[in-house]
């Protein structure tokens, strides 16, 4: 091998040789160190292609990561957005009284018909569940006259209807 050229007048005069055999020599020598070295470049450039490649599949993955991290965070914040609205409909229809229906056809005695009809009828009777309804003033009579219930009956079925309304909000006092 050679030593490398450093100025441009030795390049002019690498040696002498005096034949034609040692400078078809020396040229496929130098021809081969370069081959030489431009194998070496290549092997370098390729192996810091590799390694850019793995550097960029690496930050694809993060990347990739990171993104799908960033749509589970986003999922997650509508699902609790719709657990919230679920608990608030929740909440809103428990605060909401279910009519109250009775078959009558399965009802046998006049005295488990007139309760049952009370019951239904009760909350359109007293649909403002913020006024104060009273036994004695209020809920008795009310079950003497439209119902045409008796002392006992009238003690019983009130208690029975404070019993089931009570819960759902209908303020009633003695």
């Amino acid at each position: 091998m050679h030593a490398p050229i450093s100025d441009a007048s030795s390049a002019t005069c690498i040696s002498s040789p005096s034949t034609l055999e040692e400078v078809t020599r020396e040229r496929d020598a130098l021809r081969a160190e370069l081959a030489d070295v431009t194998k070496e470049r290549d092997e370098a450039k390729a192996e810091e292609a590799r390694r850019y490649d793995c550097y960029l599949t690496e930050w694809e993955g993060r990347k990739i990561v990171a993104d799908e991290r960033d749509k589970e965070r986003a999922r997650s914040a509508e699902l609790a957005a719709e657990v919230t609205r679920l608990k608030a409909e929740v909440t809103r229809l428990q605060a909401t009284p279910s009519p109250v229906t009775i078959d009558h056809s399965m009802i046998r005695g006049d005295t488990f018909k007139k309760l049952a009809s009370a019951i239904e009828a009760f909350p359109n009777q007293y649909p403002d569940r913020a006024k104060n309804i009273k036994l004695d003033a209020d809920l008795r009579p009310w079950l003497g006259c439209v119902f045409s219930c008796n002392e006992r009956e009238k003690l019983v079925f009130s208690n029975i209807i404070v019993d089931h309304f009570t819960p759902e909000g209908w303020d009633i006092g003695s």
